[in-house]
Formats: C-alpha cells, sequence, structure tokens
C-alpha cells in the first residue's frame, strides 16, 4: 500500500516538501555556527630613514597572531595571505627613548554583509631607535699576499685586490662614528686558483683594528690573481760560529728562528739539491762575553731561491765547567774525647772539585778541609767515610779515599 501512496503525484509533492525543509535546516544551522580561527601574519616594518632600530622588531620575519570571527562557513576559508599588518616605524618622534607604536591590521579579507570581528596580538611593539650616519672609510687587504696556496698538487702566490677603494658605511651613529676601517679578511674557501674575482662583506674596525658589530658590514669586489710557484721544499737551517770565545766560556746552545726556510727551483721544471740543509754564514763569535742574537744569511744553493735568505740567531754562552784535583789535603779528626786515642791509617787524602772556571781557576788548597767525625763512635776499629767542607759555588766535589779505618782506643784517666 506504501508503494501506491508514494506513487501518488499528491503525497510524493509532499514528501519532497518535507525532505526540503530538512535539508535548509541542517544548512542554516552550520551557516550561523560562529567561529574564530587563528593565523600567523608577516608584519612589515615601515622603517624611519633617519634612524636605525636599536631594540624591537629588526627584520620582516617577525609575525604577529590574527584572529577573525565569523560565521564558521566563512572563516574557514581565510588563509594568512589574506592578511596584512604594518608597523610604522616613523612616527617614533625622537631617538633614544623606548617607545610603543600600535600595530595595524592593512588588509583583512572581506565578505558581503560583515559580520566578521578581528583582533591582532600583540596589538603593540616596543621600539628604541638611534640617530644613524654614513661615512666613507678605506678598504684594507689583510692579507695582500699569501705564502703559499696548494691545490691538485701544485702551490701558487697570490695578490688580492678590491675594486672599491673605499666603501660606503650606514648605521648607528654612534658606532658608526668609530669605524676606520673595512678589511678584507679571505679564508681556505676564497683561494681556489680557479677563482678570480667574487664578492666578499668587509670586516668593519676602529682605530685600534678591533672589529665593530651591530652595523652592516658592505660588500666589495675582490679581485684574486695567481701565479704557479716552482718546486719547494722546507730545508733546515744550520748555523755556523766562528772565532774563540775568552777562556772560561763556551756555547752551550744555538737556536735559530726559523729553523726552516722553504727552498725553491729557480723555474717549474727545476729540480732541488737532495741535501735538505741551509747553512748560515759563519757568525762570528771572537770576544762575546755573554749570549746574544744577530741576523744572519742563509747560503742558498745555485739554482734555488728562498723569499727571507736571513734569519735569527742566538748564541747561547756560558761560563765553562772546569775540574781541579788537589793532593795532600790534611785528614783531621773531629769529635774526639779527651779520655780517647784515634789512629787512623791514612794521613791525607785528594779531593776532586768541579765548577764554574771562575771559582775553580783561582782556588788553592786553602779553601778544603777533609775529616772523620768520631762524635758518636765507641772505642774500637771502625770505618768511617771522609768529610769534605768546600766552598758552596763548586758542583761537584769527590775524595779519595772516600772511607777510611779508624782506631779509637779509651786511655786511663789522668790521675790529678
Amino acid at each position: 500500500m506504501m508503494d501506491k501512496l508514494l506513487q501518488h503525484p499528491t503525497w510524493l509533492k509532499v514528501f519532497s516538501l518535507v525532505l526540503a525543509l530538512l535539508l535548509w535546516a541542517v544548512v542554516m544551522e552550520n551557516v550561523n555556527v560562529v567561529e574564530t580561527q587563528s593565523f600567523d601574519v608577516q608584519l612589515q616594518v615601515l622603517y624611519n630613514p633617519d634612524y636605525e632600530v636599536f631594540e624591537g622588531p629588526h627584520n620582516l620575519e617577525q609575525t604577529v597572531t590574527v584572529r577573525a570571527t565569523g560565521r564558521k562557513l566563512v572563516v574557514s576559508r581565510f588563509r594568512a595571505e589574506q592578511f596584512g599588518a604594518t608597523v610604522d616605524l616613523a612616527k617614533i618622534p625622537e631617538p633614544g627613548k623606548a617607545t610603543s607604536v600600535d600595530i595595524g591590521l592593512t588588509r583583512v579579507p572581506r565578505q558581503p554583509g560583515g559580520g566578521l570581528e578581528y583582533n591582532i596580538t600583540p596589538k603593540s611593539v616596543i621600539v628604541t631607535l638611534m640617530e644613524t650616519a654614513e661615512i666613507s672609510v678605506p678598504v684594507v687587504v689583510a692579507p695582500a699576499r699569501s705564502t703559499i696556496t696548494a691545490a691538485d698538487g701544485r702551490e701558487y702566490e697570490y695578490t688580492v685586490s678590491t675594486v672599491e677603494e673605499q666603501v660606503r658605511v650606514r648605521g648607528r651613529a654612534d658606532l658608526v662614528k668609530n669605524v676606520r676601517q673595512g678589511r678584507l679578511i679571505l679564508d681556505m674557501t676564497d683561494l681556489d686558483p680557479r677563482k678570480t674575482s667574487f664578492t666578499k662583506a668587509v670586516v668593519l674596525a676602529g682605530a685600534d683594528g678591533v672589529g665593530i658589530d651591530k652595523v652592516p658590514a658592505p660588500i666589495v669586489n675582490v679581485q684574486l690573481t695567481w701565479r704557479e710557484l716552482p718546486p719547494g721544499k722546507a730545508f733546515k737551517v744550520q748555523p755556523i760560529t766562528t772565532g774563540t770565545l775568552p777562556s772560561g766560556l763556551v756555547v752551550t746552545r744555538v737556536d735559530v728562528e726559523p729553523a726552516s726556510l722553504t727552498v725553491r727551483a729557480a723555474t717549474l721544471g727545476g729540480k732541488l739539491p737532495e741535501r735538505e740543509i741551509l747553512e748560515t754564514e759563519p757568525i762570528d763569535i771572537t770576544g762575546r762575553l755573554k749570549t746574544f742574537t744577530t741576523t744572519a744569511r742563509v747560503v742558498v744553493p745555485a739554482g734555488t731561491s728562498v723569499v727571507a735568505p736571513t734569519v735569527n740567531v742566538t748564541v747561547n754562552l756560558a761560563e765553562s765547567q772546569v775540574e781541579k784535583i788537589f793532593k795532600g789535603i790534611p785528614l783531621t779528626v773531629h769529635g774526639k774525647g779527651v779520655n780517647a786515642e784515634v789512629t787512623t791509617q791514612v794521613t791525607d787524602v785528594q779531593i776532586r772539585v768541579k765548577g764554574p772556571y771562575s771559582v775553580v781557576t783561582p782556588m788553592d788548597a786553602g779553601g778544603l778541609a777533609a775529616f772523620v767525625d768520631v762524635e758518636a763512635v765507641t772505642a774500637g776499629r771502625h770505618t768511617l767515610p771522609v768529610k769534605v767542607t768546600y766552598p758552596s759555588e763548586l758542583t761537584a766535589v769527590t775524595v779519595d779515599p772516600a772511607v777510611v779505618e779508624v782506631e779509637i782506643r779509651t786511655l786511663p784517666p789522668v790521675t790529678p
């Protein structure tokens, strides 16, 4: 029966109308739902042409949060790119003071009929501006010439220059006033013989050579000129001395700086000597009384060259150590009691001393004494060490014999 009823035209119309009303109610319910969507919006900073930002937003990477409130079907279709937010630093009246600047929404999606609400967080930023200045400073290349740069098994020397002799520096006036030069400093990534030109930021520095931060570094055009070097190798420098020192002085050590030098063949196809030693021209030490430093030229092998043919040589002098033997030094006994008799098989000894030339050479036997100490020794036969007194400037003292046999006899008391 239901089938017949649905086939009736009147009932079919009524059913369609009811279904449409239900669908319309569902749609209207969703359309009227209110929702808030949040968007991260890029903040555009309008800079003041006369001042530089000291504290606050420094670039266009800073974002703010914009919340859009409205019908769900509308705000759900919004995108962050549809919004624009701006902070205008030109509105700051004077530099050097922290100032709150409002952030404005400059672009939002619009819909017919309105009903949309927008909020932004933060609503403002705290900014401190500083006065700007612009000056020109010279460009200094450091270093302008390399020692050696190796690439592909070969060695090169370069010279470097900049197209710009001076660069314009603009930034905070209190910092810019201290800038005296822009220093071009090359690193290993710059030193490629296949590279002859490139651009690079200079390092701004003051009169003391110390770098200055917080000032934008200018870019300069760099030019490199390369020259391939002949074969080279490090040769050890061997100082040569000649002459005679005054008596009592000796050479203890000879130091050279640098200890080695790079020797190069005269041509790209040239060869180097097998003996990898560079001797200096003779350094005369005649009459020298103390350590001295001098400049000496190296003897460069034929068909080769060195960049710097001189070295600094320090000849270290010291007083010589000499030895002297004293024979027949009397051996005495210390510590003998009044009621004891001490006898020794040895009556004199030989003493060998070593020390500075100025002490030992004029020394005589009067500065030496040898003895055995029997203070704590009982009666009988004993083997005791021989002790020596001598000047404190001596560095070594030996005695022969080193020990002696001693006999101690107790004497009977003396009767008054």
